[in-house]
């Protein structure tokens, strides 16, 4: 802390408070470090013309939206404070430190679970050859959805299957047939990347969010 300018401890402080009334809700106090530290950062690769792309900028917009709102936020009091004009992939970062200062979990788990549910729409989108309406009430449902399932995973507290749900699943693999073979492929990556195996009921609800997408794209 000594070595980063006191402006930047108080303008910390102030995105931390807003944020906080923002989401409703308190953060692990070492936000304030992690912070300011990134903020100080981020300002310095600015006037040194250097600038990191956000690679997970479009999954974090959704799959935090809250938390990229008050991200903003801050990015606005950031470029008014410092007169710089840090591009919106910071917002996507200070969102993470939002996301992890209100979870348990390390930095890295945030970004590791972003980039699973990236790495699965991949899949969705190589596999029908389709973009995503990114705005769309379905495309929410269905990151939302794989929000919440990864985080399962990392819990390692699946969603546990009856055999109600294996005679649902049936049903809905003969009427979506594409869209359980694309959950297939999601599986199958799941488990050879992490050794989870894919629930049948975390199937089934998955099916049904990607045939949603694919009608409303249809």
């Amino acid at each position: 802390m000594s070595e980063i300018p006191e402006e930047y401890q108080e303008l910390t402080e102030e995105i931390i408070e807003n944020a906080r009334g923002k989401l409703e809700h308190d953060f692990d106090d070492n936000i304030y470090l992690s912070l300011m530290d990134h903020i100080h950062f981020s300002v310095q690769r600015y006037r040194e013309g250097m600038l990191i792309k956000n690679q997970l900028l479009t999954e974090t917009k959704v799959m935090y939206r809250k938390e990229y709102e008050a991200a903003q936020e801050a990015l606005e009091l950031i470029n008014e404070t410092f007169e710089v004009e840090l591009p919106e992939d910071e917002a996507g970062f200070i969102a993470f430190h939002f996301v992890n200062a209100s979870m348990s979990g390390s930095m890295e788990d945030t970004v590791q679970r972003t980039r699973i549910v990236q790495d699965t729409l991949m899949i969705i989108r190589n596999y029908f050859k389709m973009e995503f309406e990114e705005d769309s009430l379905d495309y929410y449902r269905l990151v939302t959805h794989l929000k919440f399932f990864v985080q399962r995973m990392m819990d390692k507290k699946p969603l546990t299957s009856t055999d109600g749900d294996r005679q649902l699943l049936e049903l809905v693999e003969s009427n979506y047939k594409r869209s359980y073979e694309c959950v297939q492929r999601i599986a199958k990556y799941i488990h050879l990347e992490f050794g989870y195996c894919v629930s049948d009921e975390e199937k089934l609800y998955l099916t049904i969010h990607i045939e949603r997408v694919r009608d409303h794209n249809a």
